[in-house]
């Protein structure tokens, strides 16, 4: 017997025509027929919605082998050559430890395809903004209903400033695409902004919703919320959002983790504002060595008030060391000793 592993898909590919939407359903029906009959595949028809013309995974949560995981990604990739729009991500998970990782979406020759992945690419590049952006004009012209479109032209917009526009692309894109969490991250950054916190937090539990703990975008969520929860002072939320945030081991090139320290020093801050102070002292697990040879002010700033708040002692020493580090608080608080 061949061992299974964790398996979650999600996401859909729009066909965007009847025409084309057939012709996917009738070629997904012939290799399922033909080519995967002994192969265990966890989604069937069902999940072709002739009505939208949009092969619609949701989320997907399975246990599968090998052989099954392999028979899933040829399928996809199979049916994005007929896709106008849409990405389907894939998790192969062991244990918690994620084995393959797949982003499958349309790389046809299609214009709205083409026009779109151009488009997304002029975004990392700086100064080509308005190129981006009419590519992925380009894209919406010629399908009206792209989802991703819209919502790559709203980061550009809110990168720009143009919130107003940048709100308009995040509300079309959560219109013909509402199973992603990108454009309610967008509408919650424009919200926070403006100081609207109240607004902002029902988009960030959206894209909660929307994501999960394997995407990067799920802990950037988390962390808005935090900040969203403490400016309406609701400290315990956000402690809570901050213990899940500070807790999680980001690798190198997941974008969370230049906010890590951020984190680490507002979620300390509240910690000791609830007078947790053996939380506190916990959470600082960085040796004396490397918070030194780091010049951490803050740690020790911070190590010294739990310490004292708890009842023990060294606090002052801790200060001391701040204070030589140039931490204008750890020096006020030996002042007043």
């Amino acid at each position: 017997m061949l061992t299974t592993y964790k398996t979650i898909i999600k996401g859909e590919f729009d066909f965007g025509s009847p025409k084309t939407f057939e012709k996917a359903f009738k070629m997904f029906k012939h290799r399922e027929e033909q080519m995967y009959q002994k192969v265990h595949v966890p989604f069937d028809e069902e999940a072709f919605d002739s009505e939208t013309y949009i092969l619609n995974i949701g989320r997907l949560i399975t246990q599968i082998n090998k052989k099954s995981w392999q028979a899933c990604v040829e399928i996809f990739q199979y049916l994005s050559q007929f896709a106008i729009t849409g990405q389907i991500s894939m998790w192969y998970i062991d244990e918690g430890k994620i084995m393959i990782q797949k982003l499958i979406e349309p790389t046809n020759e299609k214009t709205a395809v083409q026009a779109f992945l151009k488009g997304r690419d002029l975004i990392h590049e700086s100064g080509k903004e308005d190129l981006a952006i009419n590519s992925l004009n380009k894209a919406i012209s010629k399908y009206e209903k792209h989802g991703l479109a819209y919502e790559r032209r709203g980061y550009i917009n809110l990168k720009l400033g143009n919130e107003k526009d940048a709100l308009h692309d995040f509300s079309k894109s959560i219109l013909f695409n509402p199973n992603i969490p990108e454009p309610h991250y967008g509408r919650a950054k424009i919200f926070m902004d403006q100081k609207d916190w109240k607004k902002s937090m029902p988009e960030l539990e959206l894209g909660l919703k929307k994501s999960i703990p394997l995407q990067p975008i799920y802990w950037g969520l988390r962390r808005l919320k935090a900040l969203v929860h403490t400016e309406l002072g609701e400290i315990e939320q956000a402690a809570q959002e901050y213990k899940f945030f500070t807790a999680r081991n980001f690798s190198e090139d997941d974008p969370n983790l230049k906010f890590k320290k951020e984190a680490l020093i507002s979620y300390t801050k509240i910690l000791l504002d609830l007078e947790r102070f053996a939380d506190v002292l916990s959470l600082l697990g960085k040796s004396d060595k490397e918070a030194t040879e780091k010049a951490d002010s803050d740690y020790f700033l911070f190590r010294g008030i739990a310490r004292r708040g708890a009842g023990k002692t060294g606090f002052k020493k801790d200060w001391t060391i701040a204070a030589k580090f140039g931490n204008k608080e750890a020096t006020k608080l030996l002042a007043k000793r």
